[in-house]
């Protein structure tokens, strides 16, 4: 299956950091630069509680329903959608406190495998409000900073 990713943002204890191999953003062009961003902590912190809670919050107020839940301390995996959406919803939150850098994402999966066309993207953020739920990942993510 294809996955596109909707937002991703990445908290680093040092701005210059060198960039994560496996942030969706690497590569991408200007248009990238919208749905990625990296945020410069303190410090970091195991903030997936938070990242769950935020989560959860968002699926129920998109209407959606988490069909999978994995958690460990430092990752957490959940996919949701509902029975009219053509895909599901993955959130992916990784911390890796001695490389001192935390990554969330939100990833969508179209059910017959392929990745969704550039003109659909931006009526799936809307829809579902990607940009007030990024806003809300990023306070859960530096949760170690407070």
């Amino acid at each position: 299956m294809q996955k596109t990713p909707l937002t991703s943002v990445e908290a680093v204890t040092d701005i210059d950091a060198p960039k994560d191999p496996n942030d969706p953003g690497t590569g991408g062009g200007m248009d990238a630069a919208t749905y990625f961003s990296r945020k410069l902590a303190p410090k970091l912190g195991d903030c997936t509680s938070r990242i769950r809670s935020t989560a959860n919050d968002w699926i129920q107020v998109s209407h959606l329903q988490a069909t999978k839940t994995e958690q460990q301390p430092g990752d957490l995996l959940i996919h949701a959608t509902k029975p009219d959406l053509q895909g599901f919803f993955e959130i992916i939150y990784r911390v890796r406190l001695k490389e001192q850098r935390a990554r969330v994402t939100v990833f969508f999966y179209k059910l017959d495998g392929t990745q969704l066309e550039p003109a659909t993207i931006l009526p799936l953020l809307k829809a579902y409000k990607i940009g007030d739920f990024e806003e809300k990942l990023t306070q859960a993510l530096l949760c170690g900073s407070e």
